[in-house]
């Protein structure tokens, strides 16, 4: 490499806000995009004290690729799920010529999800040209700190400093550093790590090839590699938290319909925590409304579950709200004690299986509530 390409290679470090929102920016859609979608959930966003950038799950129980030039020499690092879910991590293996760095997710958790490691070797399913998808958390916008996806081709295979380096057309930006570059079959097969700066576009994007990271994770674990994600995980833990299956309950709306976690099976939930005197809990209703609204009706219920009011009140908080949505009253607060929102309002999005797949306590539009609801 040349004295000016040398100068021109910036390594991205950016501070930004550490709020979640769940968008898809892209100018084209990706080739396979069901593949690709389903490496969402294990690409996270990763703070280090000023620095910010996204990193990638790579095992079940928690083991993320990012960069080292993102978690520098800390032993720390805090890990934020797309769901909106934190973490304190810790760094447990870096290395500074590949710049790779692998962060350790708490031991008492586990069932990650994450994404499979592919295969960075040339061959006839990953050649120059082959579409490639980069995913991470770059820049700061009014909702905050979005996952985007962005397209490209594979353009090169080459060599850094002894490193297997991948070269893209698909654009990264401050906070990319550490992201996955995915194939069209949904693997990993390379992390975004620095990119020639003074040229506007063209393939000057660089990913350190999976492979390398491979033999990290391969020293780091004695020999065994991260398993592939299993076709569907079972047996998940009853918590009220992100990653679990949700708590029972037994409530009654107003219209006399049971509402409990079995009834909601086989279909998308939300379970909105809200009380009477709670503008922002109205704001919340109205956005989910407009969803459930086009929605087809076999696959999203939604129940609002109004905490600790009497009984002979709530038709007057309905009437008086113009809400439309299912109201079942908890009068006694027993199941929102039960699911422990952080703050009110709350929205709990549930998949087929009763699962917990996001909790958000801030605004949400409608737009919002539909990208969240097509994640799963």
């Amino acid at each position: 490499m040349t004295a000016m390409a040398k100068k021109n290679i910036y390594i991205f470090s950016i501070s930004l806000a550490a709020i979640i929102t769940m968008v898809l920016s892209s100018c084209t859609m990706p080739p396979n995009y069901d593949n690709i979608k389903k490496v969402f959930p294990a690409v996270v966003c990763i703070m280090v004290e000023n620095r910010v950038g996204s990193g990638v799950i790579v095992s079940a129980d928690g083991y993320v690729l990012t960069c080292q030039h993102l978690t520098g020499d800390d032993t720390v690092a805090t890990v934020i799920m797309n769901k909106g879910a934190a973490y304190l991590g810790n760094v447990v293996a870096i290395d500074k010529t590949r710049d790779l760095a692998i962060i350790k997710l708490p031991q008492e958790s586990s069932g990650f999800p994450f994404a499979a490691l592919g295969d960075s070797s040339e061959s006839d399913d990953l050649q120059t040209g082959s579409p490639i998808v980069i995913l991470g958390y770059p820049g700061v916008s009014s909702t905050g700190n979005n996952l985007r996806l962005t397209t490209g081709i594979l353009c090169s295979f080459s060599r850094m400093r002894g490193t297997s380096i991948l070269k893209t057309s698909a654009r990264t930006d401050p906070g990319s550093s550490g992201g996955p570059m995915v194939d069209s079959e949904g693997n990993v097969i390379g992390i975004v790590s620095s990119k020639y700066v003074n040229i506007e576009e063209g393939c000057i994007n660089f990913a350190i090839a999976s492979n390398e990271a491979r033999d990290m994770l391969t020293e780091l674990g004695g020999g065994k590699l991260p398993e592939k994600p299993p076709a569907e995980v079972t047996a998940r833990p009853v918590c009220p938290n992100t990653g679990c299956r949700a708590p029972d309950f037994n409530l009654t709306t107003t219209g006399g319909q049971a509402v409990s976690l079995n009834s909601l099976k086989g279909k998308r939930a939300i379970l909105l925590f809200v009380s009477a005197e709670c503008p922002a809990c109205i704001e919340m209703i109205r956005s989910v409304q407009k969803v459930y609204d086009y929605w087809p009706e076999k696959q999203l219920t939604v129940a609002v579950i109004l905490s600790q009011v009497e009984i002979q009140d709530v038709e007057s908080w309905i009437k008086q709200n113009d809400v439309k949505l299912s109201v079942a009253p908890d009068s006694t607060g027993d199941v929102t004690g039960l699911f422990k929102p952080d703050k009110i309002p709350a929205a709990y999005f549930l998949d087929k299986d009763g699962n917990i797949k996001v909790k958000r306590y801030d605004s949400l539009s409608s737009g919002d509530v539909d990208v969240l609801l097509r994640l799963f």
